[in-house]
Order: C-alpha cells, then sequence, then structure tokens
C-alpha cells in the first residue's frame, strides 16, 4: 500500500475515532500532535514564529485591565519600532534633523502610539480629504450633514 492510499481511505477528522486514554489534557496534547503531523503531511503546517516573552516587574497578582494596559503599551512600542527600523537612512536622517532620535523608545512609543489613534499601523498613510471635482475639473466644497446639495454645490 502506499501512503497515498492510506491517506485517502483515511478517516475524515470528524469521523476519527476519540482518543479515550489518559487526562483531557494528554488527550488535547495527542489531538494537537496528530493535527500537525497531518498538516506537515499536507504542506500546510506554518511557522508559529518565536515566542514572545513579557516579564512583569513583580511575582504578585495583576489585574487585567493592567495587564491589558501593559500588553497595549508594549503593542505600540513594537510596532513603532519595527515601522522606524524599516525607514530609509534618509528618512532616518530627516528625523534626526528635527529633533527626534529614531533609535529612541520615547520615539518609537510616541510613532506607535500617534497610529493607535488613528486605527492604523504606523506604516500606513494619513486619512487626508479628497475634494470632488467635475469633468470640468472644478473642485466643489466638501459635503457636510447639515447642507443641501443644490445650485453651485450640485455636480453636473
Amino acid at each position: 500500500m502506499s501512503d497515498t492510499y492510506q491517506a485517502e481511505n483515511a478517516a475524515p477528522p470528524s469521523e476519527a475515532p476519540p482518543i479515550e486514554r489518559g487526562t483531557t489534557e494528554d488527550q488535547i496534547r495527542e489531538s494537537v500532535g496528530e493535527l500537525n503531523r497531518q498538516r506537515e503531511r499536507e504542506g500546510t503546517l506554518g511557522d508559529p514564529g518565536e515566542p514572545i516573552e513579557r516579564k512583569w516587574g513583580t511575582d504578585e497578582p495583576v489585574k487585567l485591565r493592567d495587564a491589558g494596559k501593559a500588553f497595549s503599551e508594549a503593542h505600540k512600542l513594537e510596532s513603532g519600532r519595527a515601522h522606524l527600523q524599516s525607514l530609509s537612512e534618509p528618512e532616518r536622517r530627516q528625523i534626526a534633523a528635527w529633533g527626534s532620535d529614531p533609535d529612541s523608545d520615547e520615539f518609537a512609543l510616541e510613532v506607535g502610539d500617534a497610529a493607535a489613534q488613528l486605527g492604523k499601523k504606523p506604516s500606513e498613510a494619513p486619512l487626508d480629504k479628497i475634494g470632488v471635482a467635475s469633468n470640468a475639473g472644478r473642485v466643489h466644497a466638501p459635503i457636510d450633514d447639515m447642507s443641501a446639495v443644490i445650485g453651485d454645490r450640485a455636480l453636473n
């Protein structure tokens, strides 16, 4: 028998016999291990990358609110650093000419925080208002909720 034949005749995961030995944790580990082996055979096993370790300054219990805030700050710092490291040398020199240090954690946190306030990644372009123009090239004033679109404001 070939491996292909066995794989074709193997029971689908939903019909596979349940794992009935060991503790629940052992069953989960065995199930995940089998799933990973199957994905490796199929070539669909992803690389999880290196785990990110975060350490607290104390061994005392941490409130969920404080942990969430700390993770958010750490993420802002990491995303700001990643963006600053992706900049070209002329861009880094320009930042330095403006009086900021592109290698400092403070500036990286500032970049990450500004991006988070906009709901964007640091590398995404900022939101800009774009005017509306007619086919004749006439740019119209922005439309707002309180004004009717008639006369000069109507697009013809």
